[in-house]
Parts: C-alpha cells; sequence; structure tokens
C-alpha cells in the first residue's frame, strides 16, 4: 500500500505528460491497489486524503533533493543513496500505512526523511554531491 501511494504522483505525471498505454496500465493498476485496500481495510476518504498529503510531500521530496545538490553521478553514491531512500521510505510509510490514521502523517514523512537521506548521502559519499541544474 505505502508503494502504491509513493507511486501514484509518478504515474499520474507519467501518464498525463507521455501518454502511452503502459503508464495508463500501471496508473490503473495502482488505483486499483488503492481502491482494494479503501474498501478493505480503511476509508475512501482517508486513503483519498492520504494520496493528496502523499502528493505534497512528493514535491518536497523534489525539492529536497534538487536544492540539496544530490545529483552526482557516481553509481556507488547512487546505489546508496537510492537504496537507502527505498528502505527508509517503504519501511516508515509500510509502518504507517499498518496503522491506521497514522497513513496521514508517517507516510508523508517517510517520503521527505528519504529525501533528506539523499541529500545526505549524497554528501557524505564521494562523487554523490553535484548540483542538480546545470
Amino acid at each position: 500500500m505505502a508503494a502504491a501511494l509513493f507511486a501514484l504522483p509518478v504515474l499520474t505525471l507519467g501518464a498525463l505528460e507521455d501518454g502511452a498505454g503502459g503508464w495508463f496500465a500501471a496508473l490503473a493498476a495502482d488505483l486499483l491497489i488503492l481502491v482494494v485496500h479503501a474498501w478493505r481495510t480503511s476509508s475512501p476518504l482517508i486513503v483519498l486524503t492520504a494520496a493528496l498529503v502523499v502528493g505534497v510531500a512528493a514535491v518536497a521530496f523534489f525539492f529536497i533533493v534538487t536544492l540539496g545538490q544530490s545529483c552526482g553521478g557516481d553509481t556507488a553514491a547512487a546505489f546508496i543513496k537510492w537504496t537507502g531512500a527505498a528502505v527508509i521510505g517503504l519501511g516508515f510509510g509500510a509502518w504507517g500505512v499498518l496503522h491506521g490514521l497514522r497513513i496521514l502523517w508517517a507516510s508523508p514523512l517517510a517520503l521527505v526523511c528519504a529525501g533528506v537521506w539523499i541529500v545526505l548521502a549524497a554528501h557524505l559519499v564521494p562523487g554523490g554531491a553535484a548540483s542538480c541544474f546545470s
């Protein structure tokens, strides 16, 4: 469920920008996961609110990562940054999803923490930090 929440903004933008059938199929599968979760374990209003809050957190994630100058090109640094971000984001986000209304603050906070990890790892691992704007 946390992965579906985190993927929703990316899949929506991809479907709107590219318009290819693959993006729409992935978006439909993602929405199906969210609808099933809303129907079986949670309220549709809570899932909708969580999706909106995670969308705002995704924008914050983007700004944290880009303004933190974490766009270095080293492969080892990228592996450390994104692996750590996945563990933090999915771990903390899944914990929030499993505990009722915590989904409304834990999932967005998981994205923000993942973005902070990326910036921190970029500056600690050689070759991980560089400006994202050329």
